[in-house]
């Protein structure tokens, strides 16, 4: 997105070699929860599959950017109802509200599977990273930027902070194919 021109359109949003292996990770950790979410017993099956289709979701988001639309749609409709001069409170607000909904979810997650095995516990940890993550992010397209430009061995730390909750969830969902900790 070309700063001078900020609208969305539908391409590529990063081409990177390590954007696209962030792509790839996603869709494998998307596959191996829906794998693990047909072998699970309930809760569990409901868990997997609903973390298979968050990152599906996330997987498609990260090339497509969509975010950037939907605040090109809310910076339209700001625009268009006077309200955008005060743009900061609603963005702020916005911030809060998500990272305290992100915040609850993880709360109940961990509440609701706290008897069940570790290789769960580290799913749960793994999302709960990826939300951290999302809220990082979300705080950035509202002019935090500047902490995702610093460099650590060549690559930015915004894909730093992205990839070890993938990387749970992968060692999670494959551990749990393996039939390590479904047992009760």
């Amino acid at each position: 997105m070309n700063p001078a021109n900020p609208q969305w359109s539908p391409k590529v949003g990063d081409p990177t070699y390590f954007a696209w292996i962030i792509v790839a990770l996603y869709a494998l950790a998307a596959w191996q929860s829906w794998r693990a979410s047909r072998e699970a017993r309930q809760p569990e099956r409901q868990f997997w599959t609903c973390l298979a289709l968050i990152l599906a979701m996330l997987c498609v988001n990260k090339q497509l950017d969509l975010q950037t639309l939907l605040t090109q749609i809310v910076r339209s409709v700001a625009r268009a109802q006077g309200w955008y001069a005060g743009r900061r409170t609603y963005q702020l607000a916005f911030i809060g509200a998500f990272a305290a909904m992100m915040f609850v979810g993880m709360i109940g997650l961990a509440i609701r599977f706290r008897r069940s095995p570790p290789v769960l516990w580290l799913a749960v940890l793994g999302i709960s990273l990826q939300g951290l993550f999302v809220v990082m992010r979300a705080a950035s397209m509202h002019h935090v930027d500047e902490f995702f430009t610093v460099r650590v061995g060549g690559l930015r730390l915004l894909f730093l902070l992205e990839l070890p909750g993938i990387v749970a969830i992968i060692i999670a969902a494959s551990a749990s194919l393996k039939g390590r900790g479904l047992a009760r």
